[in-house]
């Protein structure tokens, strides 16, 4: 293992307070063994946020294994462990879903995550009011993901952003872009706020 026991003993009892679990989940060499050993040793992590720094601030462990594309073990593992982090939002009310969703490369993983989060779909994000299917669209996410999420939700293949962008603007794979094209063939003439089609932004 990469953590052995040991390590990750001392790692908690020198400081409780830096949240080794989120510590640990943004570490891309860190061992599925290695993350359930720590929920092991203090389960009540797996709930917790972290805002002892700004690039962990309200965020759950498995919020940041996504971002960090860790091994689909470990985010199934703390996707099951809780469940509820999935629904968890901030201070302000925003879902930390929308900010990690479409990182998630696992399909099953993703879809069942989806389903387990009521409207996250149709919700918008911080990211420029875009929805789960433009981030997915920029991050040249999975085709299948993609289609899956446009068959769960056709509405969000005609939905612009707060810089009037459709998917289409923001999509970067073939196949995602058939599959944007097919459902709304119009959105090839849609501009955004600044005059840009999508095949402007596509060539630029």
């Amino acid at each position: 293992s990469t953590f052995p026991k040991a390590v990750l003993q001392t790692l908690w009892e020198c400081n409780p307070e830096t949240h080794a679990l989120h510590q640990a989940c943004q570490n891309k060499n860190i061992t599925l063994e290695a993350v359930q050993l720590l929920v092991e040793q203090r389960p009540e992590s797996v709930e917790e946020v972290d805002e002892s720094k700004p690039w962990s601030s309200q965020l759950t462990p498995l919020h940041l294994a996504i971002l960090k594309n860790l091994s689909s073990d470990i985010l199934r593992f703390l996707f099951e462990t809780y469940p509820k982090a999935v629904e968890y939002r901030d201070a302000d009310g925003h879902l930390a879903l929308l900010e990690t969703i479409w990182c998630l490369e696992d399909v099953k993983l993703f879809q069942e995550i989806v389903l387990a989060v009521r409207d996250v779909l149709k919700e918008p994000s911080t990211i420029g009011g875009q929805l789960v299917l433009h981030r997915l669209c920029a991050y040249v996410a999975s085709s299948e993901i993609v289609k899956w999420v446009v068959e769960q939700y056709p509405t969000a293949v005609r939905t612009k952003s707060d810089a009037g962008l459709l998917p289409h603007h923001l999509v970067r794979d073939v196949a995602s872009a058939k599959c944007l094209i097919r459902v709304y063939p119009e959105g090839l003439g849609v501009p955004d706020n600044e005059g840009n089609l999508p095949l402007h932004r596509i060539c630029h």
